[in-house]
């Protein structure tokens, strides 16, 4: 039997690490990793993973690359690619050695930054005599993020669509830029007559890849929808605050 056990450099539900300066190293525990996101450009298309086995036995790992692409809710999902190589494919690494992965944009700069993940995982691992016993081998994965750099970079989001249908107050947010954008502190509230406090809530942002956009829905009660007569929108998209304000008609609720 085996059990796999993930260790991602983003959490495409897309998380930080990849996104907050949050260090160099990308770690599992099979092994680790440096640098924890890749940027090519058309000047630099290729550039080198560090993949260091600090364990006292020999690590075999398989290197694979795939397109990164995200669903309205935000979730990823990688979808088989020959656009971005890995070299090696299969890499034995001894005890506490490193050996470098090659990676290589094979397409010219498009109008949209392309997205991608390298994906590093533990195969057939050389275990000690102790561990060769138990009955579960465990397996280590790492994703790293990698972007292609457009033609231009225009980075830029926008807050669209927002209404209140049935009680639900629904929104999405564009990356309408050539670059992606990483949204936090999303945050709605809702006023009614008088200003008088409704509704609040926070929403969780996250990566949103060029051209992509993120649908939100804010479910309310009868008596929020009915009191409700303004909702504010409020997020940062990078070093950009975005506001949107919603006027709200007594029937919007009926």
């Amino acid at each position: 039997m085996t059990d796999t056990l993930r260790a991602r450099g983003v959490a495409i539900a897309f998380a930080a690490l990849a996104f907050a300066g949050g260090g160099s190293d990308a770690r599992a525990e099979g092994f680790q990793l440096s640098p924890v996101r890749l940027s090519l450009t058309a000047k630099e298309h290729v550039a080198s993973i560090a993949v260091l086995n600090p364990a006292d036995v020999p690590l075999r790992i398989e290197v694979r690359s795939a397109r990164l692409t995200q669903n309205a809710e935000g979730r990823a999902a990688l979808v088989p690619s020959d656009d971005l190589l890995v070299f090696p494919q299969l890499v034995t690494i001894p005890a506490h050695a490193v050996r470098n992965v090659r990676v290589a944009a094979t397409l010219p700069a498009g109008e949209r930054e392309g997205a991608y993940e390298v994906v590093v995982t533990e195969i057939n691992a050389f275990a000690a005599p102790a561990a060769r016993r138990t009955a579960i081998a465990l397996q280590m994965q790492a994703d790293i993020p990698v972007f292609v750099a457009p033609q231009a970079e225009r980075r830029s989001a926008a807050i669209a669509d927002a209404s209140v249908r049935n009680r639900t107050l629904a929104f999405s947010v564009r990356s309408d830029g050539s670059v992606h954008v990483v949204t936090k502190d999303v945050r709605v509230t809702g006023e009614g007559t008088g200003g008088k406090p409704v509704f609040a809530a926070g929403l969780e942002g996250g990566l949103l890849l060029a051209g992509g956009a993120r649908e939100y829905r804010v479910a309310l009660t009868r008596a929020q929808c009915g009191a409700l007569r303004a909702a504010t929108i409020r997020l940062r998209a990078n070093d950009q605050d975005l506001v949107r304000a919603l006027e709200i008609g007594p029937d919007a609720c009926k």
